[in-house]
C-alpha cells in the first residue's frame, strides 16, 4: 500500500509598517480651547456659557472680521467674564471700540503713519489691552501689548499668555492637547516689526521707520503751533 503525504506551505503575507503617529500633526482646537479654560478657571477668571455659532456669525458679520480658529474654539468652550476680558455680548458698538483702540492709541502719536498702519492686521482684544491678530487665519497667533503707542509681543500664543496670566497649569495641559509648544512667536505684517523696534532689535523695518518718520513731523508741527518739548515730546 502506498501512502500519500501532501505537504502544505504557509503563505505569511507580510503586513505594510505602521507610520509613527506624529502628535503635532492633527491639532484639535477643541481639546486646545478645553485646556485654555481649564487655566483660566484655575487662575480664578470667571466664565459664562460659551458664545454660540448664531453669536459668533453676528459678531464677525457686524464688526467685519473673522476670529482666529484658537480663539473662535476658546469663546465657543467659555466666555471669560471677569474684569479685564471683553464683554463679546455687549452692543456692537462697544465691541468697535475695543477693535479700533489699539490703532487709535498709535494714531494718536502718528497720524502720518496711517497708510502702514492700515496694512496692519486686526488686533482682536483677549484681555485688558492684550490682543491676537485676526490674520493669519491660523491657530497659534502671536498675543500682543498695545498701549500709548508702544507695541511689544507679550506671549507666543493664547495659551502662553494664559499661562502667564493663571496659575501656570495650562501649559502642560494646552501641550498635551496639542503635541507640543512653539519657541517662537509668529511673524505678523506691521505688529512684529513695531514690537522689535520698541524692544531695540537689530534691523529696523520699514513699518516702524514709517511709524518713526510720522511721529518725528508731527512732534515738529506740534512746536511749531506753540507746544513746548515737555509736551509733545516723544
Amino acid at each position: 500500500m502506498t501512502t500519500t503525504t501532501t505537504k502544505t506551505t504557509t503563505t505569511t503575507t507580510k503586513q505594510p509598517e505602521t507610520l509613527a503617529r506624529n502628535p503635532r500633526a492633527c491639532f484639535s482646537v477643541a481639546a486646545y480651547a478645553k485646556a485654555v479654560v481649564v487655566g483660566l478657571v484655575g487662575g480664578g477668571a470667571a466664565v459664562d456659557a460659551g458664545l454660540t455659532a448664531a453669536e459668533l456669525a453676528a459678531i464677525e458679520a457686524s464688526l467685519g472680521f473673522s476670529f482666529p480658529p484658537d480663539l473662535r474654539a476658546l469663546l465657543a468652550e467659555a466666555l471669560p467674564i471677569s474684569p479685564g476680558f471683553p464683554n463679546w455680548r455687549s452692543p456692537s458698538s462697544s465691541l468697535l471700540l475695543l477693535l479700533r483702540r489699539p490703532l487709535a492709541d498709535l494714531l494718536l502719536r502718528a497720524d502720518r503713519a496711517r497708510e502702514t498702519l492700515d496694512r496692519a492686521p486686526i488686533l482682536v482684544p483677549i484681555y485688558r489691552r492684550y490682543y491676537v491678530p485676526a490674520s493669519p487665519a491660523l491657530a497659534g497667533n502671536p498675543v500682543f501689548h498695545v498701549r500709548a503707542g508702544e507695541v511689544r509681543v507679550a506671549a507666543v500664543d493664547i495659551a502662553d499668555f494664559f499661562a502667564r496670566w493663571g496659575s501656570g497649569a495650562v501649559v502642560a495641559a494646552a501641550a498635551a492637547a496639542w503635541g507640543g509648544k512653539r519657541e517662537e512667536a509668529r511673524r505678523v505684517e506691521v505688529w512684529t516689526e513695531m514690537a522689535e523696534e520698541e524692544a531695540g532689535t537689530c534691523g529696523r523695518g520699514e513699518a516702524a521707520r514709517a511709524v518713526e518718520r510720522g511721529l518725528v513731523e508731527m512732534g515738529a508741527r506740534l512746536r511749531e503751533a506753540g507746544w513746548g518739548r515737555r509736551r509733545c515730546g516723544r
